[in-house]
């Protein structure tokens, strides 16, 4: 009797054991599902709003267009590919600049410019040596010199940068003035033919930027003289530079087709 009591005893034990495995296990699998969920929802979000890295492949626009309409509709992609216009000012109209106004010669006519440069440094040598064997020195005075420029239309820079060393020193005679030293002097003057003389968009130069060419300070003395003569075969701050003294040295200091 004892015995039969003591077995249904433990078959109950074990009937109540074997139950409470069972729910442990169903609940720890609900756990488990509900985990599973809250990680795939987690990672859902994560996913839309991970920075791409350097070594992953961006999506091209399609395949932009195709995720933005799987996740926000259709009608977010119109959104995307077609952007709120920004207005754009109206650009004004700009100064006209030096390449456009002053178009680089062609090789015909740099030759015909030189021509006329040589040709005008030789005519004030000469007047130069005149002028020398008359007063004993030389001048910085082109009008005093006798010259005047061969066309109204001036080719060139041409004279000095700065006048007569000697003018505190000597006498001048009447009507020399030796800060008429280059073809400035002329630019307004009526030439021959009622013509003012000018320059042409070529010869403007600034005499500051010949003066580190002079190798004698472009002026004159009682025994010699420099002069220079400039002109610009482009629109860039480079010059066609070219000198001559009382030696009859025609220089060529800067060549502007090699510069």
């Amino acid at each position: 009797m004892d015995e039969k009591v003591k077995s249904r005893q433990s078959s109950r034990t074990e009937t109540s054991a074997s139950a409470r495995s069972q729910a442990g296990r169903r609940w720890f699998g609900r756990l488990g599902l509900v985990g599973l969920l809250v990680a795939g929802l987690w990672f859902a979000c994560e996913r839309r709003t991970y920075p791409i890295r350097d070594s992953e492949t961006s999506l091209n626009a399609e395949e932009v267009d195709a995720q933005v309409s799987s996740e926000l509709g259709p009608s977010a992609v119109t959104a995307v590919a077609e952007p709120t216009p920004i207005a754009t000012p109206t650009p004004t109209p700009s100064e006209p600049t030096t390449g456009e106004s002053q178009a680089r010669l062609n090789e015909e006519q740099i030759i015909e410019r030189r021509a006329q440069i040589k040709a005008s440094l030789a005519g004030l040598y000469t007047a130069q040596k005149a002028f020398h064997a008359e007063f004993d020195r030389y001048s910085t005075d082109l009008m005093a010199l006798g010259w005047t420029p061969a066309s109204a239309e001036l080719p060139a820079y041409i004279g000095f940068t700065r006048a007569f060393e000697g003018a505190g020193e000597v006498d001048l005679p009447d009507g020399e003035k030796p800060e008429r030293l280059s073809t400035d002097t002329f630019v307004g003057v009526t030439a021959d033919g009622d013509r003012p003389y000018r320059y042409d968009s070529h010869a403007q130069v600034a005499v500051r930027d010949l003066e580190r060419h002079c190798r004698r300070g472009c002026t004159a003395s009682r025994d010699r003289f420099e002069m220079v003569a400039a002109f610009n075969l482009d629109a860039d701050p480079t010059l066609d530079v070219w000198i001559i003294n009382e030696s009859k040295e025609l220089i060529h200091i800067v060549d502007d087709e090699r510069e």
